[in-house]
């Protein structure tokens, strides 16, 4: 595994154990034959010994809220609105890092596609529309809006 090294740099180590455990809830309800909304739930902790090391923990609550539009005629899509937030994020083999980052953020993704024949579909994707400067690791930010397309096949 990857982990924090001396600075802001990253070694890879050997581990003895890591442990990920967590629960997720989702709730989805159909608000008519074309649209429906969802809301889910998860936390996730993460219990890491690295060989030679101290161990570490590492937790997030991630709640997406989705809305879905499927029509009879053949245009699909959805949006789906993420909140991230963990425990503040700081480098355990680095004691000079005073200001650790809070791992929290909110995302806005989306994607529409349209069927224009039997099981082939275009689509339009965007992930990270507000374009949000986030990490999930201090020293991995992760990318700003970024836009996708292409066609789904299904035989």
């Amino acid at each position: 595994v990857r982990l924090p090294g001396p600075g802001r740099r990253t070694q890879d180590q050997n581990l003895l154990s890591a442990v990920s455990q967590g629960v997720e809830l989702s709730l989805t309800n159909t608000l008519t034959k074309d649209v429906s909304v969802s809301l889910d739930y998860s936390y996730t902790d993460v219990n890491v010994n690295p060989k030679d090391e101290e161990k570490f923990d590492r937790f997030y609550h991630q709640v997406n809220a989705r809305v879905t539009y499927v029509s009879s005629w053949g245009l699909n899509g959805f949006l789906q609105a993420s909140y991230i937030d963990g425990e503040p994020d700081s480098d355990p083999f680095d004691s000079t890092i005073d200001n650790p980052s809070i791992v929290s953020f909110f995302l806005l993704n989306g994607k529409i596609n349209y069927e224009i024949y039997k099981g082939i579909r275009p689509f339009l994707a965007v992930e990270n529309l507000t374009d949000s400067n986030y990490a999930r690791k201090i020293g991995f930010p992760q990318p700003g809006r970024r836009f996708f397309w292409g066609v789904q096949a299904q035989f």
